[in-house]
């Protein structure tokens, strides 16, 4: 004699995600505030370029100019002479001291 026993169904959980914070757009002040979002957003973007380069087989070249003149560069093996070569070099310097072009700060 066999007896069937029903189990009780089980209760799927949900889980609560997170929402992420919105950020307005705008000029941060606070210098020490915008570094350090500088230096992440910085970081998530070079993190995307290195994705999309890896996932769709392009070159890429990314260059960020921060507010203290460094710049910071991400290029694929094809596109790393722009960066490295005297010429190359003097291309982004010549068109970061731009006088005529405000964009930039």
């Amino acid at each position: 004699m066999s007896t069937m026993i029903e189990e009780e169904p089980k209760k799927v959980e949900v889980s609560k995600k997170r929402k992420r914070k919105s950020t307005k757009i705008e000029f941060i002040e606070d210098k020490s505030r915008r570094q350090t979002t500088f230096s992440r957003r910085k970081k998530g973007l070079m993190k995307k370029m290195f994705e999309l380069i890896t996932l769709t087989g392009t070159q890429g070249l990314l260059i960020i100019a921060s507010d203290s003149g460094h710049v910071h560069t991400f290029a694929t093996a094809h596109l790393r002479p722009v960066v490295v070569n005297p010429y190359g070099k003097e291309l982004i310097s010549a068109c970061l001291s731009d006088e005529n072009d405000k964009s930039i700060q």
